[in-house]
């Protein structure tokens, strides 16, 4: 996870990276600023959850009517209509959402602790690599930052055929599965 950051051009001439820098940019990283902005956003939404369940209805009947002995004349019937909940479903709905965005807030910061904890135990990784170099080798003539940071790779993360798991042995290969396929 250091690694990028020592190759980056913004740390140039900066010097080292700290513990408590490296803590610190993880809850900069872009998808915990996501999260907690999408956090605050659920908060701010969940308190404009309507307390009322259903809509009100506009009723209009225009009709004709028969007016005395003049003939027919208009008429027009409007009403409103509003139903409302007596259990608090209203409530409880507004009461719903503000738990999610509680939720959502415990979740975003969840992802920022775990950030830091990945970048505390990367810069600590780093750390153990720089103290296992030797005096002598940070000392050496010719040494560049580019080849330190080759040798840590090399430390860090051997090539792949020395990752690679050893080959079954003759006696393991005498067991049950393998002489099926024998």
């Amino acid at each position: 996870m250091l690694l990028p950051l020592l190759r980056s051009p913004l740390l140039a001439g900066a010097g080292p990276l700290t513990f408590e820098q490296a803590v610190d940019s993880a809850t900069q990283a872009p998808d915990v600023a996501g999260a907690r902005e999408a956090a605050r956003l659920q908060r701010r939404l969940a308190g404009e959850v309507p307390r009322l369940t259903v809509n009100p209805t506009v009723l209009v009947q225009p009709q004709a009517r028969a007016v005395d002995s003049r003939g027919m004349g208009p008429e027009l019937q409007a009403g409103v209509a509003q139903a409302f909940n007596l259990s608090g479903l209203g409530e409880a709905r507004r009461a719903a959402a503000l738990g999610e965005a509680a939720a959502a807030e415990a979740q975003a910061e969840v992802q920022a602790l775990d950030k830091r904890l990945s970048a505390a135990a990367a810069w600590m990784e780093q750390a153990e690599v720089f103290v296992s170099l030797k005096p002598r080798d940070a000392c050496r003539p010719g040494l560049t930052k580019e080849a330190l940071i080759a040798e840590m790779e090399q430390r860090t993360h051997p090539p792949a055929a020395a990752r690679r798991p050893p080959s079954p042995s003759p006696s393991r290969c005498a067991s049950t599965r393998c002489s099926a396929a024998r």
